[in-house]
């Protein structure tokens, strides 16, 4: 028996066609290596992404207790108006000082009658107390109402006259008037307090890894604050995660009171 010879099956082939499969051959074997380097290098960003998220730290959130005390002081000011008495008491009581004085008094007008038609007048003050009036000019006479006193008072002026018995006015000029008011400025002050106080809570640092798989995987807890997990905390900005973590997130929370969000923090 003839030996075999390997290159015996080589025999009538095309030189050409042999030379195209080497090609075929060496650029499949090329691309299985480039799509090799290709998922070892993704693999090994990978693993460098899992080791950075494992071992970089999330910030730590911390508020700290603060209360401010605004004091406002407010005054009020107005003016009081008092009216005055109107009293002739200081005449009545030391007649001798005054006598043949000529005074103006104040007080209410009235006249009465007494028998056989004669009339006298009289000046009123606010405590009953009377002066009697003499020599009243005719035109004046009319003013003075009978039993009764004027609504508003009179100023008259006249010469004071003491006999043994009896003080009089004898009447010069009288005329209507008002009531002297005695204005005091009063100032009214009022203390107004306002306070502002922000709850104290702290949150550990963790790393990335950890923080985002406990807040999509772990259990839910409350935050330090007693907010509910999942949801809006009792101050904003902060949100409270599943995992009892409190972050900054005034998209979703809103900012606190006195500020407004501008892009994505609170200024």
């Amino acid at each position: 028996m003839d030996e075999y010879n390997p290159f015996d099956d080589l025999a009538g082939v095309d030189p050409e066609t042999l030379e195209a499969e080497d090609e075929k051959t060496e650029r499949q074997l090329e691309g299985w290596v480039a799509n090799l380097a290709i998922g070892l290098g993704l693999l090994f960003v990978l693993l460098i992404v899992i080791v950075v998220l494992a071992i970089y730290p999330t910030q730590r959130i911390t508020a700290t207790v603060t209360e401010m005390n605004h004091t406002f002081t407010e005054n009020e000011t107005r003016i009081e108006a008092r009216p005055e008495p109107i009293t002739f008491q200081f005449l009545l009581l030391d007649p001798d000082t005054y006598a043949d004085t000529r005074l103006t008094l104040l007080g209410f007008l009235q006249k009465r009658e007494l028998d056989r038609g004669l009339v006298k007048y009289y000046l009123l003050d606010d405590y009953f107390r009377e002066l009697e009036l003499r020599s009243v000019p005719q035109a004046d006479r009319e003013r003075f109402p009978l039993d009764a006193k004027t609504k508003y008072p009179y100023e008259v002026t006249g010469i004071v006259r003491k006999s043994y018995q009896s003080i009089y006015l004898d009447v010069e000029t009288l005329f209507i008037t008002t009531r002297p008011v005695n204005e005091t400025l009063i100032v009214i002050e009022h203390n107004r307090s306002e306070t502002e106080t922000l709850i104290n809570y702290s949150t550990e640092k963790t790393t990335v890894l950890k923080y985002w798989s406990a807040r999509l995987f772990g259990p839910t807890k409350p935050c330090a604050d007693g907010s509910a997990p999942d949801s809006c905390a009792q101050r904003p900005p902060y949100f409270c995660t599943k995992r009892g973590v409190l972050i900054a997130d005034p998209v979703t929370c809103g900012c606190p009171e006195g500020k407004e969000l501008r892009g994505e923090e609170c200024v």
